[in-house]
């Protein structure tokens, strides 16, 4: 059977932004980017307690959740995903601003240098 995905059917948000998402094609989209509270996720497969978190994009292509063996595991792997989706965004020529539109871009490569160094 596996992981039974249920558990993520009434997923809580922790942590939120309010974007917007300029595409390299300079179209500009309202978006959201967010990551859910841990829970323990039903696995059958294997014997040890698996927990998951949903890292998301509203706005860009969304991923399903992320799994570790701890809650604090998944969540660390959740930013993770989300700094390398945002990253690979703007390697590709789109930007993340602000909610409010200003051309303020979102403080993207601060984080991401932090963690990369």
């Amino acid at each position: 059977m596996g992981i039974d995905l249920d558990a993520f059917e009434d997923f809580e948000v922790i942590a939120s932004d309010e974007v917007i998402f300029k595409y390299p094609n300079g179209e500009m989209k309202p978006g959201k980017i967010f990551l859910s509270a841990p829970v323990i996720v039903p696995n059958d497969s294997i014997q040890a307690e698996m927990w998951g978190c949903i890292p998301g994009t509203i706005g860009l292509k969304a991923k399903g959740p992320i799994f570790g063996m701890s809650a604090l595991h998944s969540l660390l792997l959740a930013i993770r995903f989300l700094q390398m989706r945002l990253k690979a965004f703007q390697e590709e020529g789109g930007e993340v601003l602000y909610a409010d539109g200003s051309s303020e871009h979102f403080i993207l490569n601060d984080y991401y240098n932090l963690v990369s160094s």
